[in-house]
């Protein structure tokens, strides 16, 4: 079965967007250890396991649900649904951007909880 242009578009913007957090913050983490040493990769409070969530895992998270969306998987149907407004509410919205956020959230749930998008995942 062919996928649609919104899964598609979907999965390809959250594939680009971890792909490229996740060469940014290892560039960074490469460029830290050389200035610095190890010792700049030790995760010593909240914060900074926080920061470590943010900047590493949620990328991570964010590639492997792509790749998931763009193979049709059900499960990454599942944790955009579920799993990834969340996500984006708590770790990527501010004060600034929150309706944006939002918009985008809702948008992207209702896209994915429509019936024809479901008959596509099974």
């Amino acid at each position: 079965m062919q996928r649609s242009f919104g899964i598609t578009l979907v999965g390809s913007l959250l594939v680009f967007s971890g792909g490229l957090a996740i060469l940014t913050i290892i560039i960074e983490i490469i460029d830290s250890i050389s200035k610095f040493g190890l010792d700049s990769l030790a995760v010593e409070n909240l914060l900074s396991f926080q920061g470590v969530v943010r900047y590493f895992i949620f990328p991570l998270v964010l590639y492997n649900v792509g790749i998931g969306l763009l193979l049709l998987q059900p499960w990454a149907r599942w944790v955009v649904v579920y799993i990834l407004p969340f996500a984006f509410i708590f770790l990527l919205a501010n004060r600034n951007t929150l309706l944006l956020w939002l918009f985008f959230v809702f948008a992207v749930v209702f896209y994915f909880t429509r019936l024809e998008v479901k008959r596509q995942f099974s």
